[in-house]
C-alpha cells in the first residue's frame, strides 16, 4: 500500500472528521467519556473550525487508496509561545 501526503482541500472536511472522531474514540476510550469526547469532536472538528484553519495554518491530509486515513496540523508560534 502506498500513502499520499498532500495539502487538506475543503471537500476533505467530512473524511478528516471522521479520522478525528475514529482516533479519539479508540485512543480515549475508558479514559474519557463518549459524551465529552462527543462535545470537543464537534467544537473542534466543526466544519467551521477546520476551513478557519484551512486559512491559517497547514493542514495535510495521508491517502491511501483513495481514502483519507489520517492527517496533520502545523501552525506557526508567536513570540512568547502563542499561535
Amino acid at each position: 500500500m502506498s500513502i499520499l501526503i498532500r495539502d487538506m482541500k475543503e471537500e476533505d472536511i467530512k473524511e478528516v472528521q471522521q479520522v478525528a472522531k475514529t482516533s479519539w474514540n479508540d485512543t480515549y476510550e475508558g479514559l474519557i467519556p463518549a459524551c465529552i469526547q462527543e462535545n470537543f469532536l464537534n467544537s473542534a472538528y466543526s466544519a467551521e473550525m477546520l476551513k478557519r484553519r484551512l486559512a491559517v495554518s497547514s493542514l495535510y491530509v495521508a491517502e491511501a487508496d483513495g481514502k483519507i486515513v489520517g492527517f496533520s496540523n502545523f501552525s506557526k508560534v508567536k513570540e512568547g509561545g502563542k499561535v
